[in-house]
């Protein structure tokens, strides 16, 4: 990297930082705002927020009330099986050209340890998060902008595999649970914390395919471009339908979010893999199917098998080079 590249990376960085700095010192200083501006509810102490032990009493529960619970179980695990795999591939994407290997189940096996932990003492479980998981690794990658057809892209170089700033991440969230500092956490106003979230979402698009598409249709004909390999690939009306229901499948489990079903959206989501193995076949081609919405393997391919040679193979061996020196 040369120097003058890096004196404006640091210059950015710079900036960025007296941004985050400023909106941090504001958000402290809200008083002003009214005293009935709406704050994060956190408790003041650590420990149960109704004084409860810290270990669940689960012999003290009913029959039907544990049969009963295993509904929500089983549709939180659906959750969990696809939000914390989707963000695993999200965040382990080719486009990042990371050089260690993936560990898809050792980290599903790790989540389901925690939640065991977080079930046997009553807390909301953890799970893997998008987008920002994602957005992890993106922070972590060294990039340089291209130009193809007609767009300027950023493109990955390399990106920097380390755990510290999973570790750092971590250990931060796990201070903030205790004084002072849980207590400065109740002064952050929801509308700040709800501005974190749209910063989230809107951080997410740059690079969703489903985005891009989204802007494609709404855009002039003249304007559409794209780097991407369906965009030549795939006759853009094809493009258009494909994104149409798409848009319309995130609709509707947007929809239920909001209703007051709201807890099966998982079986919404579980209910894609229909869609995309049984129900778009009938409707759109394999191959343009394969540009779209190409199905991911995640288990990965075995080496070639070295050919070895048996002991009968090397006495014969033996046996024939003592005949030709003969």
């Amino acid at each position: 990297t040369s120097p003058r590249r890096r004196r404006g990376r640091r210059r950015r960085y710079s900036a960025e930082t007296r941004r985050a700095a400023s909106g941090i010192s504001k958000i402290g200083r809200a008083g002003h705002l009214g005293g009935d501006l709406p704050r994060v509810n956190v408790p003041r102490n650590f420990g149960t927020t109704d004084g409860r032990s810290w270990v669940l009493d689960f012999f003290s529960l009913e029959g039907w009330a544990i049969v009963l619970s295993l509904v929500p179980a089983l549709i939180i695990l659906v959750l969990f099986i696809f939000d914390h795999n989707v963000s695993s591939i999200m965040a382990q994407g080719a486009e990042f050209k990371l050089k260690k290997g993936s560990a898809y189940h050792l980290d599903f096996f790790v989540l389901g340890v925690c939640i065991v932990v977080t079930g046997i003492l009553g807390i909301p479980p953890c799970n893997g998060l998008i987008p920002q998981a994602p957005l992890h690794t993106k922070s972590l990658g060294v990039l340089r902008t291209e130009e193809r057809n007609g767009v300027r892209v950023d493109v990955v170089e390399k990106t920097w595999e380390q755990r510290y700033t999973n570790f750092g991440q971590a250990l931060l969230t796990g201070v903030v649970l205790f004084r002072p500092l849980i207590g400065i956490l109740g002064l952050v106003p929801n509308a700040a914390l709800h501005g974190l979230f749209i910063f989230m979402a809107l951080a997410s698009l740059p690079g969703n395919e489903l985005w891009e598409r989204v802007c494609l249709v709404a855009s002039e004909p003249r304007l559409r471009k794209s780097t991407r390999a369906w965009y030549e690939a795939v006759d853009f009306s094809t493009i258009s339908r494909f994104t149409k229901l798409q848009f319309a499948l995130a609709f509707v489990i947007f929809f239920v979010t909001i209703t007051p079903i709201a807890m099966s959206f998982p079986l919404f989501i579980a209910a894609l893999v229909f869609v995309r193995t049984k129900f778009l076949p009938r409707h759109f081609s394999a191959a343009d199917l394969e540009a779209l919405d190409p199905l991911i393997d995640l288990a990965p391919a075995d080496p070639p098998a070295k050919k070895t040679q048996s002991r009968e193979d090397l006495i014969g061996g033996e046996d024939g080079e003592r005949g030709a020196s003969g």
